[in-house]
């Protein structure tokens, strides 16, 4: 009898868990953006590109460091402001493209990101800063 209740409480646990993990989920995205990034170590940077599948898509809001996100430019209209970067891509799709400088000193003799010949380090949320988007009906 024990046995038997301490399996139905593993079900109604797993049960549990397994509806949680709906309500929780993040939802499907209803468009397709994809984030490119390729590292050029001569120049200390990783060059990204952001592409916008057609009539997705009205509006994307980064939240940027102006120190290492540079040389930002996008098909349709792009306005750059302090630390926000709003990017309207054309009806029929787009990309937009900028440079992100990876070397970043923490203090006066340590790294928070580096990039070498052979290797980089950093942070992902860095590289692709937040972003707010606003989607087609």
């Amino acid at each position: 009898m024990r046995a038997l209740l301490a399996l139905c409480l593993v079900f109604a646990s797993a049960a549990a868990s397994a509806e949680a993990e709906k309500r929780l989920a993040p939802p499907t995205l209803p468009y397709d953006l994809l984030f490119e990034a390729t590292f050029v170590p001569t120049d200390r940077v990783a060059r990204v590109r952001l592409r916008i599948g057609p009539n997705q898509v009205k509006r994307v809001v980064l939240q940027i460091d102006p120190a290492r996100h540079t040389n930002l430019r996008g098909d349709g209209k792009l306005v750059v402001e302090g630390r926000s970067a709003t990017w309207e891509p054309p009806r029929v799709g787009g990309s937009l493209r900028y440079e992100f400088r990876v070397d970043r000193l923490r203090n006066a003799s340590t790294y928070d990101a580096r990039i070498s010949e052979q290797w980089a380090i950093l942070r992902g949320g860095d590289l692709f800063p937040p972003a707010r988007v606003t989607a087609e009906q």
